[in-house]
């Protein structure tokens, strides 16, 4: 899901071409920066492995379909290496960290989460852990902000292109600007946003629920109106032998149709000229 609007103000400001505003812009505390300068302590990339298997046998391997494009971890499609793997440090995800995609297609190198799982699981070299100074810069921030320059096209804009895929370097992501505010204000902006994100994931899935609703209620009223519950006076008695009111009668179909029932037939696309043919995807 993006960012609100009303946050995306706060969190990244820009000029109508696209630039981050200038220090005079910025509201009273903040500063500018780039993101090489004092404000992250380490930048690994991860490790590719050719043995993994889909089977839950050993460690999660985070690759960048496991990097939502709501900025969010994702687990809905693993691939698990030998526990072995994990030997070194550089190899393992902790919670705290940011988890950067710096290989893929064009429009989605470059999406970034804040790493909230409590276990330490691995990161294929698609992708990069960025850990920061937390006394200057709130990793959560940090994701917010680089994830919502991904949004903006701001990667897709600077990644080198090869021949199927992209990629963003770990120099370039150093020399990303970021527009600065005090640590304590950092911490409001990431429980704001959390808050109206939490409220809109709640109506998002309140709205994923109306369809079936919908088809519930538009169910219900085709079969009160076949079955005269929909318009019957309600001292109209019913019939015991159809539970339909007593001034219904009941008729073949066939009796009732003025031409007898046909088949449609197979046509040739004539891609825009002709008439219409209905098909199984025009009812609902």
């Amino acid at each position: 899901m993006r960012i609100p609007d009303a946050v995306e103000s706060i969190v990244y400001r820009e000029e109508s071409e696209g630039h981050l505003m200038t220090q005079d812009d910025l509201p009273d505390g903040w500063a500018t920066s780039t993101l090489g300068d004092g404000l992250i302590r380490e930048l690994q990339t991860g490790f590719a492995c050719g043995v993994h298997n889909r089977d839950g046998d050993g460690i999660p391997h985070l690759r960048p379909m496991n990097v939502s494009e709501e900025g969010a971890i994702s687990l809905s499609d693993l691939r698990f290496v030998a526990a072995s793997e994990m030997d070194r440090d550089e190899r393992r995800l902790a919670f705290g960290d940011v988890l950067f995609n710096n290989t893929n297609s064009p429009e989605l190198v470059g999406k970034t989460a804040f790493y909230d799982l409590p276990d330490p699981q691995a990161f294929s070299n698609h992708m990069t852990r960025i850990r920061c100074h937390g006394d200057v810069l709130e990793p959560r921030f940090c994701a917010m902000f680089l994830h919502q320059r991904w949004r903006e096209g701001y990667f897709q804009d600077i990644c080198n292109n090869h021949v199927s895929q992209a990629s963003v370097s770990r120099a370039v992501v150093c020399e990303t600007a970021i527009p600065l505010p005090p640590l304590a204000e950092q911490h409001r902006i990431v429980a704001k946003v959390e808050e109206l994100l939490a409220r809109v994931t709640t109506a998002r899935d309140r709205l994923a629920r109306v369809p079936a609703i919908l088809k519930r209620f538009r169910q219900s009223v085709l079969a009160a109106a076949c079955s005269g519950r929909l318009t019957r006076d309600p001292r109209e008695p019913i019939s015991e032998s159809s539970e339909t009111p007593v001034s219904w009668r009941q008729a073949a179909l066939a009796d009732l149709l003025q031409e007898p029932m046909a088949n449609g037939r197979s046509v040739v696309n004539a891609a825009g000229s002709g008439f219409p043919v209905l098909r199984l995807t025009a009812m609902v």
